[in-house]
């Protein structure tokens, strides 16, 4: 079982963890992972203690499987998407009483933030690890209903790192190794290319769209609001801001500097 960091070059680092302790020296670039026997899954909480210069403790951890779970947006799509905001579209059948029913602190998720990476980043931004439960659940339903399969049929406690990116292309996610390995992905950078020499007359075009779509959704918000009283005490699904929503979608931005 790896536990890794960074350190001052030439640090000692002790780790220990279920009565298990290893000790490394961080190497000239700081780097430093201390292996520690693989170890049964474990629904009980323990602390995972790294000693260096300073002393680090991380609390209640459990062990299981760990699941990266990637994608567009059909894999960012959260559980909790309400009429009216962009993933309505793919809302969860029963959403409310799924979430209501949601209470697994045996499920463990973290959502990584969108930010866009020219080479491999050792550090990631988060916003904390967080239980599978009905507080603001912003799991995606893919992975929440994923991992509760798991957690039934394996009784283990499950791990998932989110880290999504609705409307991204495949070659986002590919590493400039991978791109230049065929000839034919040679498009890919012309593409880019030709993106980033017509993102600034791109760019004025969409600001100016984009002002005319949100004078149009203030007055659609504004007309809507008087209906979609009605609509709700008529239990009507979808409501008018929602309809005209769904027929004007928002501008999409040009890619460009910056973009995935």
């Amino acid at each position: 079982m790896p536990v890794w960091g960074k350190a001052a070059a030439g640090e000692k680092v002790a780790v220990e963890f279920r009565g298990q302790k290893g000790a490394t020296t961080a190497s000239a670039d700081g780097r430093w992972i201390v292996f520690l026997e693989k170890l049964a899954a474990s629904t009980q909480g323990a602390d995972l203690t790294v000693a260096g210069k300073n002393t680090l403790v991380v609390h209640d951890v459990v062990v299981g499987e760990v699941w990266l779970c990637s994608g567009q947006s059909n894999m960012e799509f959260t559980v909790d998407a309400r009429p009216g905001t962009w993933q309505s579209n793919s809302r969860t059948a029963n959403a409310a009483a799924e979430i209501a029913a949601a209470n697994f602190p045996l499920i463990r998720h973290v959502r990584i933030e969108h930010t866009v990476a020219e080479a491999p980043a050792d550090t990631v931004k988060t916003g904390g690890w967080e239980p599978a439960s009905p507080r603001p659940w912003r799991l995606h339903g893919g992975g929440i209903f994923f991992c509760a399969r798991c957690f039934s049929k394996l009784g283990v406690p499950v791990g998932v790192i989110h880290s999504s990116w609705g409307g991204t292309p495949v070659e986002s996610w590919m590493s400039p190794a991978a791109l230049a390995s065929d000839p034919r992905f040679k498009i890919v950078t012309e593409r880019w290319q030709q993106n980033v020499a017509a993102y600034a007359a791109n760019k004025a075009a969409f600001d100016a769209a984009l002002a005319v779509w949100t004078r149009a959704e203030t007055a659609a918000k504004s007309e809507a609001a008087p209906k979609a009283k009605a609509a709700k005490s008529k239990q009507v699904a979808e409501t008018p801001y929602a309809a005209w929503l769904k027929k004007n979608p928002r501008p999409r931005a040009p890619r460009g500097p910056g973009d995935p």
